[in-house]
């Protein structure tokens, strides 16, 4: 259970009353409020545990049409197969999507895209996280 609010409960008069009205509510708040909100799904979506199914070597990713080519209308396809490569190095199970993000300084919903990719092509599973215990030597 959760709540998104801009504000905190009775911090404004408008609150819950007749002063709470379509004057009173910006567009632009609305359009800021939806925004953050699917950020944050997207991250619960995106934020588990993955597992690399190609773990041993670079995966062969250009059968897999990963790779970008001249003609890609995609601009940021080659930062994309770096956050692919990026997501596939840490993806043995124990670290989240979020681990990774942080590694790398990125948001989970930066690499999003390349998840649903590496996951369409099966190079990627979602995994339950079961910790192992890391010995350090």
């Amino acid at each position: 259970m959760g709540q998104f609010a801009r504000t905190v409960y009775g911090e404004y008069n408008e609150y819950h009353n007749s002063l709470d009205n379509k004057d009173f509510v910006q567009i632009e708040s609305l359009v800021e409020s939806t925004n953050t909100i699917e950020k944050v799904l997207q991250t619960f979506e995106y934020a588990g545990y993955y597992s690399n199914q190609k773990p041993y070597g670079e995966p062969m990713m250009s059968k897999r049409n990963l790779y970008p080519t001249i003609n890609d209308p995609e601009e940021t396809r080659e930062d994309l197969v770096q956050i692919m490569m990026r997501v596939l190095n840490y993806s043995d199970g124990d670290y989240s999507a979020i681990d990774i993000a942080e590694l790398y300084d990125m948001s989970v919903g930066e690499m999003k895209l390349a998840i649903e990719q590496l996951c369409r092509t099966g190079l990627l599973e979602p995994r339950e996280h079961t910790p192992k215990y890391r010995k350090n030597i």
